[in-house]
């Protein structure tokens, strides 16, 4: 159930994220056309016949220096259409932030898990830029919607704040899209869980990955007080919950002083307990740890 969520989650993002991309391209596509020759034309005849620009009734008057290009009550027929088309933007952006929180929940448990992974350090990239895209949008979005009277400089600024906030949009998805084929931070993330226990000269440091529930590696090593090496002969680990009965785990030996188990269950979460026992020259030890998963 919840991969086919994560799969739903992923889908309405690209799908959030194509429109608001594509509300772009059409606003740069409207934005970059240039002043037909039809609409120039009939000026022209119009300064012909009276000698001057006319101003029609419930027209803007005509700026100085703004006559190519003129938007009248924003009404070119292209920036008419940007109008239309922008308003798509409030539909992908609920979209786009929605599946994004669903998805984050999914795929990365921990902050841990988003600063140390490669999934998580895209995913921090990919909603820092697209904040920054929002504030350029939402800046846009302000100056379409306050524009009256506008010429061919109001034209290609327009063109070019849009033309940033592409470029981010482009980026988002490219990311979005390499996020989608990665491995998900709390499958990729692997924190290690180191814990000590001193017995006389004897120190036990034991090393858990991925410490949680699962299948998990176990490193142990045993040093002296002063840190150096201390080889054992014999090693025995047993693991072991309050509903799961003790059991011996099989080891890997490394060297005199280090043991290795790979692939130990935890099955359930909640405390465990690993208790590990050594025979050496000097006698016999034991050491017990309590981890929760």
């Amino acid at each position: 159930r919840a991969a086919a969520v994560a799969i739903g989650a992923d889908t309405i993002h690209l799908l959030g994220a194509s429109l608001w991309v594509g509300v772009l391209l059409v606003g740069f596509w409207c934005l970059g056309r240039p002043v037909s020759d039809e609409r120039n034309s009939g000026s022209d005849k119009s300064s012909a016949n009276s000698g001057e620009a006319e101003v029609l009734p419930g027209e803007a008057e005509v700026l100085p220096g703004e006559v190519e290009g003129l938007v009248v009550e924003g009404g070119s027929q292209d920036v008419v259409l940007l109008h239309q088309v922008s308003s798509l933007a409030s539909i992908g952006l609920p979209a786009l932030v929605v599946s994004g929180l669903v998805g984050t929940i999914l795929h990365v448990d921990s902050v841990a898990a988003a600063g140390s992974t490669l999934y998580g350090r895209l995913l921090i990239a990919k909603v820092a830029l697209a904040v920054a895209m929002a504030i350029v949008g939402f800046i846009n979005q302000r100056q379409l919607a306050a524009a009256h009277i506008a010429g061919l400089n109001w034209l290609r600024q327009m063109q070019r704040r849009i033309g940033i906030e592409l470029v981010m949009g482009l980026i988002v998805v490219g990311l979005t899209g390499v996020l989608v084929a990665s491995t998900p931070a709390r499958d990729a993330y692997r924190p290690v869980l180191v814990a000590e226990y001193t017995q006389g000269e004897l120190k036990t440091e034991l090393r858990i990955t991925p410490a949680r529930v699962g299948l998990n590696d176990i490193r142990i090593r045993f040093l002296a007080s002063d840190g150096s090496r201390r080889d054992v002969n014999a090693v025995t680990i047993r693991v072991s919950s309050s509903t799961v009965p003790e059991r011996k785990v099989p080891l890997t030996i490394v060297n005199g002083s280090e043991v290795r188990a790979t692939g130990v269950s935890f099955g359930v979460p909640g405390t465990w307990k690993i208790l590990i026992s050594t025979l050496s020259e000097t006698g016999s030890d034991s050491a017990s740890f309590e981890v929760d998963l």
